[in-house]
């Protein structure tokens, strides 16, 4: 099994050359990547249980109910779509995916990211519309009210 402290360093660095950049952003804590894409903030976090896994995830729209309707719609778009999912969790719609670390490579990891940047970026404003919430945007690094993803 591969360890999180082994694996961290080796995920920084197939993202910085997926971003092509030297410096790559990250939470508070320090412990998630943070990759901005259109209307979503992608985290990347190593997770060690059982088997090492990268997860790929956003919060998309905050401040909504949990509605049989929404899980209606949740359950509906999970099922056409098969490299990611979206739920529902303490008031939060949330778009996530998960890859082995033993498996990650360039590719998977774009591939990882794009799955949940285009889940994210085609369901946050329609969710929010039709059901309430507020949709999630990324905070700006310098304070000011305009974002740049």
């Amino acid at each position: 099994m591969v360890k999180a402290d082994v694996a961290r360093p080796y995920v920084e660095k197939l993202t910085r050359e997926l971003l092509n950049t030297d410096e790559l952003l990250y939470t508070e804590d320090g412990q998630d990547i943070l990759v901005p894409f259109e209307s979503a903030l992608c985290r990347l976090s190593v997770l060690e249980g059982e088997t090492t896994l990268v997860r790929a995830w956003s919060i998309i729209v905050e401040e909504i109910e949990g509605s049989a309707g929404l899980f209606e719609e949740l359950n509906r778009i999970n099922a056409s779509v098969v490299s990611a999912r979206i739920f529902w969790a303490d008031g939060r719609v949330i778009v996530a995916s998960e890859i082995p670390v033993a498996a990650l490579d360039p590719e998977e990891l774009r591939h990882l990211t794009w799955a949940v940047f285009t889940l994210a970026n085609a369901a946050d404003d329609k969710l929010a519309e039709n059901f309430g919430g507020k949709v999630w945007r990324p905070a700006p690094p310098d304070g000011s009210d305009e974002v740049d993803v």
